[in-house]
Formats: C-alpha cells, structure tokens, sequence
C-alpha cells in the first residue's frame, strides 16, 4: 500500500542555519538526507518561528486532514515545542522579578498536543512524535537573548541559573514522551543520543539553538538509527490502520444493508 510522509515543524525541520549572524537554509539538512535514505518524499509543512500554538491557530491540520487520500497510509511527522518553551526575553527583562509564562504555557501545550493527535487518529493518519532537539542554554543566552534584551535583567529572572532554560525545554519534551505512549503514536528520541553525546557543541550554530551542517547529518543518522529500530512498530501501525479501516467498511455495509 502506497504511503505519504507529511512533516509539520519549526525552523530546525526547515533546515535552517546561521551563518555569519544571517539566516540562511541547509539544502542537505535532516529531511533531504532521510528521503534520499530511503527514496521517499516528505512534504514538510515547516516554517521558522512555528509553535504548536501556531499551528493549531491557523487550522494547518484542519486543512491537512480535509486533503487526506485515503487509499493511501498517511503518515504525519511532528518535530515541533522548541518554540513553545521559549520566553518573550525583551518582556521579561523589563520586569524581570515578574512571573512570566512561557510562550505556550505547558498545560496549554499538552492540551493541543492531545488534541492535534486525536484529530489524526480519527482520521486514520499514522502520527509520530519527534523529541526536541537539546538547546545550548550558554550559547543561546550569549549569542541571541543577549543580542535582543538586557542579559543582565534576563540573569536576574533566571536567577544566575542558564540550566533554566534548557530544562523548561526538558519539561515540554517530557510531555511529548508521555503523550506518545499515552496516545500509541510512533516516538522517534533524538533528544537522548544527543544530550548524551559528551562533545554536541560541534553540531550547533552559534545560536545554540540550531544545527549547523554536520549537525543536520548527525541528526539524520540518528533519526535513521530510530526509525530502523522502530521498523516492527511502524509496520505494526499499518497493520492495524487495514484493518481499522476495513472494520470501518463492514460496519457502513452493514448499517447500510441491516437484511
């Protein structure tokens, strides 16, 4: 049975990178190396500065479901939440003894998260979960937060903790972890290889956010590492996608045919 491979996610699924402080794109990023991995095409709905808020605003999976060709397995790949878990930092250093929420709240995070899934499910799409790719807290504060508000003031909030930042990211990754098991999407943890790759500074931009070009290949072989590993799960899902959509059929000839 044909397949489709569609991919909704933020600037590092576009293959973004920077370099010489311009943003610019990897024409060999993560995605190019996977479809010429494995000889398929994945249309990538990405964009730079994508939440999952934004998504969910502007009915992208609304619209993705009312195109679906159901002769086909729908695949829908979700590599998104980095900038869910991210602060308006030009907010927070003007008040920075404030409470200040981040983009996303969590809550609100999980509740769309949940909700984005259901909608696939109910329309017979196989989804699966990426993990968040880590964030350099270190060079992100340097070469970005620093760059757009005061450091001092943003210090202030953070409390002289960097770590901050990177496990607000952990708590939104966390729930992507247990909203895959909890909802039987496929789960693909890029996250973990890399947070336990002792030298990982050499696949970021300056930024600390984004892969640089030998982190998009790095990226992708992990990716290829997981989905090989999860081959029994993935044709497990098609498995049970025929059959969900042949009970689907029996039971409309049935209604339709009660004699």
């Amino acid at each position: 049975m044909k397949k489709t491979f569609t991919g909704f996610g933020d600037s590092i699924a576009k293959g973004i990178v920077l370099e010489d402080d311009k943003i610019q794109i990897c024409e060999q990023n993560t995605i190019s190396y996977i479809e010429n991995h494995y000889n398929i095409k994945i249309q990538s709905s990405a964009k730079y500065g994508l939440s999952l808020k934004k998504l969910m605003q502007r009915n992208v999976l609304l619209s993705y479901v009312q195109s679906l060709d159901h002769s086909k397995i729908n695949y829908a790949i979700f590599s998104i939440g980095g900038n869910d878990a991210d602060f308006d930092w030009e907010n927070v250093s003007k008040e920075p003894n404030s409470n200040h929420s981040m983009k996303t709240p969590l809550s609100t995070f999980t509740s769309l998260l949940n909700e984005a899934i259901c909608l696939l499910q109910k329309h017979g799409v196989v989804v699966v979960l990426c993990t968040i790719m880590p964030i350099n807290s270190t060079l992100y504060f340097e070469n970005v937060i620093s760059k757009i508000a005061d450091g001092k003031k943003v210090l202030q909030f953070l409390n002289n903790d960097l770590t901050n930042i990177h496990r607000v990211q952990e708590c939104y990754n966390t729930e992507i972890v247990k909203c895959a098991y909890r909802t039987n999407c496929i789960l693909l943890d890029v996250r973990t290889p890399m947070q336990l790759t002792k030298d990982n500074a050499k696949y970021f931009c300056k930024d600390g956010i984004h892969p640089n070009s030998e982190g998009y290949k790095y990226l992708a072989d992990l990716y290829i590492e997981q989905i090989n590993s999860n081959y029994q799960q993935f044709y497990t899902k098609n498995v049970l996608y025929n059959i969900n959509k042949f009970l689907s059929k029996f039971m409309l000839f049935i209604t339709q045919n009660p004699n």
